[in-house]
């Protein structure tokens, strides 16, 4: 098992150095009713992962009354992923929560949009994946 965990790593440093990019995780103070805050005792890091922001179609269930199909909904959505390659989230000298901000700010982006985690799960290899929502620019 250690030749193929060698060899993840290996095939994951590659993958973020081809597809990865900047990202800032700025550690935020979630409190009921409260506008999020700064989180003093955890500083900003910053690392290379690879963001993934994928379309998704969805038909709404529950429609029918009965005999009566009057028709269907479908809802169109962005799944935002952040997948940490092991060895960066090793970097991290603190565990991401949820309430959490990313920021990608790679230079080749026009733009930095922010976004905030909702949820952050290992898996059995070490990667951290962070599933995300977007935050308003304003």
């Amino acid at each position: 098992m250690a030749l193929f965990d060698r060899l993840d790593r290996a095939a994951g440093r590659v993958a973020d150095r081809v597809m990865g990019e900047a990202v800032d995780i700025l550690p935020r103070i979630m409190l009921p009713k409260r506008p999020a805050s700064a989180d003093p005792g955890r500083q900003v890091i910053g690392l290379t992962a690879r963001f993934v922001l994928e379309a998704e179609l969805d038909n709404l269930e529950g429609q029918r009354r009965g005999t009566d199909l009057g028709g269907f909904t479908r809802l169109a959505g962005q799944v935002a992923l952040l997948i940490i390659e092991a060895g960066e989230a090793a970097k991290l000298p603190y565990g991401v929560v949820a309430g959490d901000l990313v920021q990608l700010s790679d230079p080749r982006r026009a733009s930095h949009p922010r976004y905030c985690v909702l949820h952050a799960a290992k898996g059995d290899l070490d990667i951290l994946t962070l599933h995300l929502s977007r935050e308003s620019d304003a």
